[in-house]
């Protein structure tokens, strides 16, 4: 799960560029039998890479957001407009993933 937004954000971060991942649920601290709702060991791994510390600059992970819309920004880009929902029950309370902290 969330694989195409958390390779981006490597790679922004790897070629010196801020980002920040809105996700509904914390797929980079999941560890499940199923694993179509956790990243990739290999996504794992360079997203831990990005978010050590000393790394900069390191991507910001937001979770659990529910995404309302993208809106046109005046000066150009865009504005993403979100609220945070109410904390999901933990999966496995012991995840065996390594935590992401930014």
């Amino acid at each position: 799960g969330y694989e195409s937004g958390v390779d981006a954000a490597v790679n922004l971060a790897k070629a010196g560029k801020q980002s920040t991942v809105l996700a509904s649920t914390a797929t980079w601290n999941v560890q499940t039998k199923d694993p179509s709702f956790e990243l990739a060991p290999y996504t794992a791994d360079r997203l831990r890479e990005v978010t050590a510390a000393g790394f900069s600059p390191r991507p910001r992970l937001l979770a659990p957001l529910r995404v309302r819309r993208v809106e046109r920004a005046l000066g150009g880009g865009y504005n993403v407009v979100a609220e945070w929902k109410a904390a999901e029950p933990q999966l496995h309370p012991r995840s065996l993933r390594n935590a992401f902290t930014n």
